[in-house]
C-alpha cells in the first residue's frame, strides 16, 4: 500500500467512525432539543406571572428594562416593546456591559410625540445603567439611537447623556469615528432640536414624490 492510500483509508476509517457516533448522537440532539423548548416556554411563563403581578409603573420598568441578549420568548419580547412603547419610548437591541435594553428615540417633525417621548426619558433615566464613555471622549454616558428620516444614510445618529455635566449631547458616528455635533443644556432642547433637524418621516416634498412615482 503506497503512501497516498494509506492516508486514505485512514480517512475513510474516520469518516465511517464519525457517521456512527452522529447516528448514536441523533436521539439525543432531538431530545435536548425538545427539553430546551419547553424551558423556554415554562421560563415564559414565568416571565408572564411575574409581570402580571407587578403593580406600578416605577416596577415595570425595572422589570422590563432587564436584557442580557438572551431569549426570553417572544412573547416578553412583544411585551416589553409594547410597555416602553406605552410610556413614549422605542426599544432597540441591549447593552451586554449592563444587561439592560437599549432604546430609540423617534420624533416627528410637528412636535406631536415631543412630551410623550420627554416623558418616557425622564421615567426610564433612573433606572439606566451608564456605560463606560471613552468612545463619546466622556467618562460615564446614557447612550440612545435617535431612529431619522435618512435612516443613517450620512451616519448613525445618538442622543446620549453625560452623567457627570448632565450635558445632552447630539453625537454622530460615520466611517467608523464618532464626532458631538451640538450640545444643550436640557433634555427638552435637546428633543426640541431633534424634532426639527433630526426627525422621523416625509417632508411634504418628499411625499408628494412619493405619490408620484
Amino acid at each position: 500500500m503506497t503512501t497516498i492510500e494509506a492516508i486514505e483509508a485512514r480517512i475513510e476509517e474516520l469518516a465511517n467512525k464519525r457517521a456512527a457516533n452522529q447516528a448514536l448522537m441523533q436521539p439525543m440532539f432531538k431530545e435536548n432539543s425538545a427539553l430546551t423548548d419547553e424551558i423556554q416556554e415554562l421560563q415564559a411563563q414565568v416571565l408572564k406571572l411575574k409581570s402580571e403581578a407587578i403593580e406600578t409603573e416605577e416596577d415595570m420598568i425595572k422589570f422590563y428594562i432587564v436584557n442580557d441578549g438572551r431569549s426570553d420568548g417572544m412573547d416578553h419580547y412583544h411585551a416589553r416593546n409594547r410597555f416602553f412603547e406605552s410610556i413614549g419610548l422605542r426599544t432597540y437591541g441591549y447593552f451586554s456591559a449592563t444587561n439592560q435594553a437599549g432604546f430609540e428615540v423617534m420624533l416627528y417633525k410637528d412636535g406631536s410625540n415631543l412630551e410623550s417621548t420627554l416623558s418616557g426619558i425622564n421615567k426610564v433615566l433612573p433606572y439606566i445603567i451608564p456605560i463606560e464613555g471613552s468612545e463619546y471622549d466622556r467618562n460615564k454616558v446614557i447612550s440612545m439611537k435617535i431612529f431619522e428620516r435618512s435612516l443613517s444614510e450620512f451616519g448613525s445618529y445618538s442622543l446620549v447623556y453625560d452623567v457627570e455635566s448632565t450635558e445632552w449631547v447630539l453625537s454622530i458616528i460615520a466611517w467608523h469615528r464618532r464626532s458631538e455635533l451640538k450640545v444643550f443644556k436640557t433634555l427638552r432642547e435637546a428633543l426640541e432640536y431633534i424634532s426639527v433637524e433630526h426627525y422621523y418621516g416625509y417632508d411634504d416634498e418628499e411625499e408628494d414624490d412619493e405619490e408620484d412615482y
